[in-house]
C-alpha cells in the first residue's frame, strides 16, 4: 500500500518521467531475465560466451525514451476515448422556464455502471481498441527500433520487423487479451501503464527467447540455421 501510495504521488509530480524510469528498469529487467533463459535452454546467439550488455543498454534506452512515454500517454488517451461507456445515462426532467441550451446538461444524469454486461461490454471494448489501435503498431515499432539500436538500416529494420511480426503477433493476442482484460477490469486507470510495464517485462522477455529459438534452436549449427541468424542478438 506504502509504495503504491508513493508511486501515485510521483505520477502526480513527474508523470512522463515515472513512466520512463518504469519502462527503463521493466525492460531492462526483462532482457535479463531473457539472457538468463536463453543461456539456460541453450538457444543464445552463436558464438556468444558471455552476458551481453549492450543488448541489456538497447531495451534500457528504449524503455525510457520510446516505451514509457508511448504507454502512458496510450492509455491515458484510452481511458478518456472510453469515458462515455463508463456510466449509464438516466434521463431527467428538465427545470421548467431554463433555456434549452442551459438545460441540455440536466437532462441526464451519469450514474456507475452497476450491470454486469455493461461492465463486461465497457472492458472488452478497451481491450478490443488496444488490440487494434495500438498493440499492433507498438509491436513494430518496438522491433524496428530495436533494429535500427542494433546498427541495422532502415530498409534492413522493415525487413526483420516484417518477418519477426508474424511469428509474434498471434502470441500477442493470447497473452495480451486476458492481461489487458484483468487490467482494465480491475486495475485504477492511472495505474494501467505500470501493469503493461510489467507485463511487458514477461512479454519481451517471451519474444527475445522465441526469436533465439527459432533463429539458434536446433538448427543453429547448419548452413540454414546460421544464414537465418538475423534476429536480435
Amino acid at each position: 500500500a506504502f509504495v503504491l501510495r508513493w508511486y501515485a504521488r510521483a505520477l502526480e509530480r513527474q508523470w512522463l518521467l515515472t513512466n520512463s524510469a518504469t519502462a527503463c528498469f521493466l525492460y531492462g529487467s526483462g532482457d535479463y531475465l531473457a539472457q538468463q533463459v536463453e543461456k539456460r535452454y541453450k538457444v543464445e546467439s552463436i558464438g556468444k560466451t558471455h552476458y551481453n550488455y549492450e543488448r541489456t543498454a538497447r531495451m534500457l534506452f528504449f524503455g525510457f525514451f520510446i516505451g514509457g512515454p508511448v504507454l502512458g500517454h496510450w492509455y491515458s488517451l484510452l481511458h478518456r476515448m472510453t469515458s462515455v461507456y463508463r456510466y449509464e445515462y438516466v434521463a431527467m426532467q428538465s427545470t421548467s422556464g431554463a433555456s434549452w441550451l442551459s438545460s441540455i446538461g440536466a437532462m441526464y444524469r451519469k450514474d456507475p455502471l452497476d450491470d454486469r454486461f455493461q461492465k463486461f461490454f465497457y472492458v472488452g471494448l478497451k481491450v478490443i481498441l488496444d488490440q487494434l489501435l495500438f498493440q499492433a503498431p507498438f509491436l513494430n515499432l518496438y522491433l524496428l527500433s530495436m533494429s535500427l539500436l542494433e546498427g541495422f538500416s532502415l530498409w534492413d529494420g522493415w525487413e526483420r520487423c516484417k518477418h519477426n511480426f508474424h511469428d509474434a503477433w498471434a502470441y500477442s493476442i493470447i497473452f495480451w487479451s486476458p492481461g489487458q482484460y484483468l487490467n482494465f477490469g480491475v486495475v485504477p486507470s492511472q495505474y494501467n501503464a505500470l501493469v503493461v510495464n510489467v507485463l511487458s517485462m514477461v512479454w519481451t522477455s517471451f519474444l527475445s527467447v522465441l526469436y533465439h529459438h527459432r533463429d539458434y534452436g536446433a538448427a543453429a549449427h547448419s548452413p540454414t540455421g546460421r544464414d537465418a541468424a538475423a534476429a536480435a542478438s
